[in-house]
């Protein structure tokens, strides 16, 4: 993010997104799906195994079915590739990973890696990241463009009791994240980005808003992330994350 070399600022920004995790798999097959279609999203939802299924709002020009606006570029198990399958749908695409028999009848931990490539409005300002399963443990780390983005913020809807530790280091265009406890599903983490361009009129409006009173705000896996020059690290099984990108 910022995507190209253009002076004249793009309306997406590049999200790179890479998840390493220890998990025993209980199914041959991992499935990455972007869909556009309300039911055909409710449909892969319903399925049974491991798929990871995003829903994206219909945006005229841009098709969820173009490589360009999500792919899978690798995916491991112990640390070697695995090859898989691409299938184009009228309302998305699916990415298949044959995982093969050998390490389902094994029943023993392995550990896996995959990262992705998606594209992200500028003017969104969030990016979700959500647990859909029990995990122990998480380790976030997320960079990003400084070119582009004055600041990034940490929301934390994923821990419990005295909380996950958040780090920022904005000389360093890194935000960090870890908890050790145990997350649960409906669970998850908000990164909320803030451009060059909009640091005065935020701080205009809430000049502005100061006189009003009694106002109110509400505020083992590992994850690599990137937003513009950036990317997350994680390390968790981010399956069926019922978000809208």
């Amino acid at each position: 993010i910022p995507r190209g070399r253009s002076s004249a600022p793009t309306p997406f920004f590049d999200l790179r997104v890479r998840w390493e995790y220890t998990v025993t798999p209980r199914h041959r097959f991992r499935k990455f799906a972007v869909v556009s279609d309300r039911q055909r999203y409710d449909q892969l939802v319903a399925e049974r195994g491991e798929t990871s299924v995003w829903y994206r709002r219909p945006v005229p020009g841009l098709a969820v079915s173009d490589p360009e606006v999500f792919a899978l570029e690798q995916f491991t198990v112990n640390g070697t590739p695995v090859p898989f399958t691409r299938q184009v749908e009228d309302a998305g695409q699916i990415y298949v990973v044959d995982l093969g028999t050998e390490v389902i009848t094994d029943d023993k931990p392995v550990v896996i890696a995959f990262r992705f490539r998606s594209l992200v409005p500028r003017n969104g300002h969030v990016f979700h990241l959500n647990i859909d399963r029990p995990t122990k443990g998480l380790d976030v780390e997320l960079s990003y463009d400084t070119d582009a983005i004055e600041r990034v913020r940490l929301m934390d809807f994923a821990s419990r009791g005295d909380g996950g530790r958040v780090c920022e280091e904005p000389q360093a265009a890194v935000v960090r994240y870890r908890y050790d406890g145990w997350l649960f599903p409906r669970a998850g983490l908000v990164f909320a980005w803030t451009l060059h361009n909009e640091q005065g009129a935020q701080l205009d409006q809430a000049a502005d808003a100061q006189p009003q009173a009694n106002a109110s705000e509400k505020t083992s896996a590992g994850q690599h992330a990137g937003i513009g020059k950036s990317s997350v690290n994680a390390g968790n099984d981010d399956a069926r994350p019922a978000q809208a990108a």
